[in-house]
């Protein structure tokens, strides 16, 4: 009957063992979840901040005023880098393409501004894994850690008080 009791016993705590990873691995991942999304919203927050459109029409004022260092014309954008900075932020401003305007390579050397096209690069799948998987997955990683060494120090989980040693 001892040995019955003990056998019970062990499979309980197996049991209860499995739980207590299952809800580990649970409590990692909601968390991981919840630090990814607040890292896009702070990178979104933080672009949103930095780029600001504006009309091709400003873009031409602001060539003819000789308001501006550099230009970059990309694939879907033109962007805009001002000449004197308003606050600590780097403000960038973009536009997009008018149609049959041929002439702003000319105005932009008439005012003395560097410009240039973008090459685009077939890295973008390089790109997203390094600037938004690669820091989810390490802060997954390290929170794993985290939570496991909490966990074999106190006994039981986080909220744990531990196991009893007393026999019954």
């Amino acid at each position: 009957m001892d040995n019955k009791n003990q056998n019970q016993n062990q499979n309980e705590n197996e049991n209860g063992n499995r739980n207590q990873n299952l809800r580990m691995i649970v409590i990692c991942l909601i968390s991981a979840v919840i630090i990814f999304a607040l890292y896009s919203y702070m990178q979104n927050q933080f672009k949103k901040s930095t780029y600001k459109e504006i009309t091709y029409t400003e873009f031409n004022q602001m060539i003819e005023a000789k308001q501006i260092e550099k230009v970059v014309f990309k694939t879907d954008r033109i962007e805009i880098t001002p000449k004197k900075e308003q606050n600590a932020l780097k403000i960038t401003y973009f536009t997009g393409y008018l149609e049959g305007d041929t002439d702003v390579y000319e105005r932009l050397n008439a005012a003395g501004v560097s410009y240039s096209k973008e090459v685009t690069e077939s890295n973008a799948w390089l790109q997203f894994i390094l600037l938004d998987i690669l820091p989810l997955v390490l802060i997954w990683g390290a929170m794993y850690f985290i939570f496991r060494r909490i966990t074999q120090s106190a006994g039981g989980g986080i909220m744990g008080v531990g196991r009893s040693n007393a026999k019954m």
